[in-house]
């Protein structure tokens, strides 16, 4: 267990990001970003500590263009960006937004990692079809089914988004940080299938494995 500040944790798996769903809690203050940090100052403060994010906004609203470009602008070279798909798509069907919700997620540039698909609706394999047709064929593409009836379901990519529920937050600095969710997200590419994955040293945790065969995560 080390004290202090809470310095970037690099992934110990190539292709392996640790990070949260994501970064505009105040309740971080004091604890996981500086007591004075202005919002729009969250985001750089969290890319000091971790390399990924989920962000979650644009499931509820498309970002605009210039949201896009200064997201990316705020984060260091090797940070990634798992930008969920518009709930106007995965939820109401809307699939004429998909060309326009590629190319503004494109303005991440490098930071982009994969589009987060989520959907928890009753199976549609025509949907999903129409989907993936849709979507940018150099894109990563996470699917997240949340609905039993996609047991079984194959896609041509796929990208596991597991949460680590933490047994043990005795650090104050990253117990903020978690209290909000009550976990971490780790995305894992598709390349990644075993090994250790470490978490930022100022955690009481043990290090988690990765299963070789689900890429679940276990103590």
């Amino acid at each position: 267990m080390t004290s202090g500040v809470v310095t970037a944790t690099r992934a110990s798996v190539p292709g392996a990001y640790v990070g949260t769903s994501g970064w505009s809690y105040p309740t971080w203050r004091g604890g996981f970003y500086p007591s004075d940090a202005r919002p729009k100052d969250f985001l750089h403060h969290y890319a000091e500590r971790l390399t990924s994010v989920e962000l979650n906004t644009s499931a509820y609203q498309l970002p605009s263009e210039e949201h896009f470009t200064g997201w990316a602008e705020q984060v260091p070279a090797g940070f990634r960006f798992a930008v969920r798909m518009p709930r106007l798509i995965t939820h109401a069907s809307r699939l004429g937004l998909v060309s326009t919700f590629c190319e503004r997620a494109r303005l991440l540039g490098d930071k982009l990692g994969p589009v987060l698909v989520v959907l928890d609706r009753k199976r549609d394999d025509g949907f999903l079809m129409l989907l993936r047709d849709s979507l940018d064929p150099d894109l990563e593409v996470a699917f997240d089914f949340r609905h039993e009836s996609w047991a079984g379901a194959q896609v041509p990519v796929r990208v596991f988004i597991v949460s680590v529920v933490f047994p043990s937050m005795k650090s104050p600095s990253l117990a903020n940080a978690t209290s909000a969710k009550g976990a971490m997200s780790v995305m894992l590419s598709p390349a990644v299938n075993v090994g250790s994955l470490a978490v930022p040293p100022t955690v009481d945790v043990p290090l988690w494995t990765i299963h070789p065969v689900t890429g679940m995560l276990a103590a």
